[in-house]
């Protein structure tokens, strides 16, 4: 292909180079394929998930041992769970949720939503919830019925174009970008290549104050190479990374607690037994702070 007339790459206002999606935006969806936001659903035992959804999740769940699959996804969520109830607790009162995902089903009591968790601590709370599936967003709607008004906002739009998200009426209307922001990329990230992945997050971590946070839980680790294989027999793009590969998104930021550890190892709001029996979660989590 002849490059030599093609423009230089968008930039954010912030500097950073904004990720062309290119082959890798979404047409629509596809119904026949596996959804991220269905599969997770179907791991965590819910009910809103296809035949493409089920055949997938059941080939991971049998793919590494003990249902790695399932634990890596309940693992996530109670580290969502847990590292949004402390950014609450200390003060952060604006929260962006990017590739949210559904709702976890209703008679999983350990894994509220998001802005059900931040609301337990201040009722004036912002969050927005921002994920590229259409059927995810018509699940955040239904959300905002039981929400103080206000509060809770949902975008669709693709994670991997910050500028369209950064610079949206929705964020706009919902996030003052002046003062400290949460944002969190949950079990979201490992499908998304190094080429969006890394220069997407920079580009978010760029936009926001000091004092903002940055969570990711993100698969990896040896559950997670061994599931490879299902993945890719679904044709599902996975992009497991290591721990310093995980690492390298929070560049330039303060780590806290433990580091980037695998997410069994982070402090749960599970109980101690739940938490031991979640030890062979695929996957590595972190929080880090903006200086």
């Amino acid at each position: 292909m002849n490059t030599t007339h093609l423009p230089p790459p968008a930039r954010t206002p912030w500097g950073a180079v904004i990720p062309d999606p290119g082959d890798d935006q979404a047409a629509g969806p596809d119904f026949s394929r596996a959804s991220s936001a269905r599969l997770t659903n179907y791991l965590l035992g819910g009910q809103s998930h296809l035949a493409a959804d089920r055949k997938l999740g059941d080939a991971l769940l049998t793919a590494a041992p003990d249902r790695a699959a399932e634990q890596t996804a309940v693992a996530c969520r109670a580290f969502m769970a847990t590292t949004t109830v402390h950014l609450a607790s200390i003060g952060v009162r604006q929260f962006v949720d990017l590739g949210c995902g559904l709702p976890a089903p209703s008679w999983r009591k350990d894994t509220p939503e998001l802005h059900q968790l931040v609301h337990e601590c201040a009722e004036d709370a912002r969050v927005l919830y921002v994920d590229i599936d259409p059927t995810v967003m018509t699940h955040a709607r239904a959300l905002l019925r039981g929400a103080r008004p206000g509060t809770v906002g949902h975008l669709e739009a693709d994670l991997t174009a910050p500028a369209k998200v950064l610079t949206s009426p929705e964020l706009a209307g919902a996030i003052d970008l002046k003062a400290p922001v949460a944002v969190s990329l949950h079990d979201v990230l490992h499908l998304i290549p190094d080429h969006l992945a890394y220069p997407a997050v920079e580009a978010y971590k760029q936009a926001l104050p000091s004092g903002s946070t940055l969570t990711i839980s993100h698969q990896g680790g040896d559950s997670a190479q061994l599931m490879s294989a299902a993945y890719r027999s679904a044709e599902v793009r996975y992009h497991p990374r290591g721990r310093d590969e995980v690492a390298r998104f929070f560049d330039g930021w303060e780590l806290t607690g433990p580091g980037v550890a695998p997410v069994s190892e982070w402090p749960s709001s599970l109980s101690p037994d739940r938490s031991q029996a979640l030890r062979r979660a695929g996957a590595y989590a972190a929080i880090a702070r903006k200086p």
